[in-house]
């Protein structure tokens, strides 16, 4: 984001940052890089909260007119959890800056494709589960 008159603006530009703190939640790897400073900030909620992830899953799925694509959720979890402001439980939370109506055509894909339900995490959930918690 960047300010212009006392506005925030989303500049597109992800700012990548290593997160700590790993090997509490199961994984072989401490540390590991996200995309955004956003996305680091949602790992340090899951890992504040002891919540198993693992981060950056890919999964092959199809589009609408057949055509193969990669989808990536940012973190998927080992069972699928509840979390405040959701109100069905996730298998997986892909961050993002800025919807795009594709955004969620590829997570219907994916819930198709491979059963998982993946939650699209804007930056005031993240600020809600930083304030009051996940659960």
């Amino acid at each position: 984001m960047s300010k212009r008159h006392g506005k925030s603006y989303y500049t597109g530009r992800a700012v990548k940052e290593k997160v700590g703190g790993h090997k509490a939640v199961g994984l072989p790897e401490d540390v590991h890089e996200y995309a955004s400073m956003l996305e680091a900030r949602c790992a340090k909620i899951l890992l504040k909260h002891n919540i198993r992830f693992k981060p950056h899953v890919k999964f092959d799925c199809v589009d609408r007119e057949g055509k193969p694509f990669t989808y990536e959720v940012d973190f998927l979890f080992e069972e699928p959890k509840k979390f405040l402001g959701i109100s069905e439980a996730i298998d997986a939370i892909e961050v993002k800056g800025v919807l795009s109506r594709h955004d969620f055509l590829r997570r219907t894909s994916l819930k198709f494709k491979h059963g998982i339900d993946a939650y699209i995490a804007l930056e005031p959930i993240i600020q809600l589960w930083e304030n009051e918690g996940v659960r």
